[in-house]
């Protein structure tokens, strides 16, 4: 073994693991746009359980409406 070690070949031992995942998930989201949690894609499912969730509601608002005329 070297007697000294590399740090990861890097300029500063003091970065950690998490450290460098969380740079490399940001650069993912500016690299590849359609990353679960890049900005696009948060509205886009947000937006789509916003929908699903209205449906949702309207659907047992109207069987209610029905249960409750009966």
């Amino acid at each position: 073994w070297p007697l000294k070690r590399s740090g990861f070949g890097g300029k500063n031992p003091q970065i950690t693991l998490e450290q460098v995942a969380q740079v490399a998930n940001a650069l993912a989201s500016k690299i590849w746009k359609r990353y679960w949690y890049a900005p696009v894609e948060l509205i886009r499912r947000f937006a789509y359980h916003q929908r699903r969730n209205a449906i949702s509601y309207e659907c047992r608002r109207k069987a209610a409406m029905r249960r409750d005329s009966t």
